[in-house]
């Protein structure tokens, strides 16, 4: 199975985050900055994704949302993804929305990544490349973050 660039680059950002935020060279200050941007999703949210989801039996745990500095009405959600043929805690969805978190907020929502375009429906164009924007590493971040408890 070939993993997509953008997936392994969103990782990649979001383990360097960590790595660095927990290294002894790094104050303990830009790790609570990192990780101080990361917001809960409800449940109601989770479900409201789930309904977009494209593989069998799949579910979404460990979410946090992101504020992103693109545009004042865009949220990144981050959520750990499990499913038939997609076990452990090492795939990570990441979706753009608009107007806010909450299900009865969101305006427009769409995958951030070729992964997560793999196994979601939800795709609305946001007229750029989502996987660049900010947010996105902040939000894997916090998923890795929340799997660790």
């Amino acid at each position: 199975m070939r993993v997509p660039t953008t997936r392994i680059l969103i990782a990649v950002l979001a383990m360097a985050v960590l790595a660095t935020a927990c290294s002894s060279g790094v104050s303990d200050e830009a790790a609570e900055e990192v990780l101080a941007r990361c917001e809960p999703v409800s449940q109601a949210t989770l479900d409201y994704i789930e309904n977009g989801l494209t593989i069998d039996n799949g579910t979404l745990s460990n979410a946090a949302a992101v504020d992103s500095d693109f545009d004042p009405a865009v949220w990144v959600i981050g959520a750990q993804f499990n499913g038939d043929g997609f076990e452990g805690d090492g795939y990570i969805g990441i979706w753009a929305v608009v107007d806010g978190i909450e299900v009865s907020e969101i305006t427009k929502m769409a995958a951030a990544d070729d992964f997560t375009k793999g196994i979601s429906t939800w795709g609305e164009d946001f007229g750029t490349d989502l996987a660049l924007i900010d947010g996105v590493s902040a939000a894997g971040a916090c998923v890795i973050a929340n799997q660790k408890g």
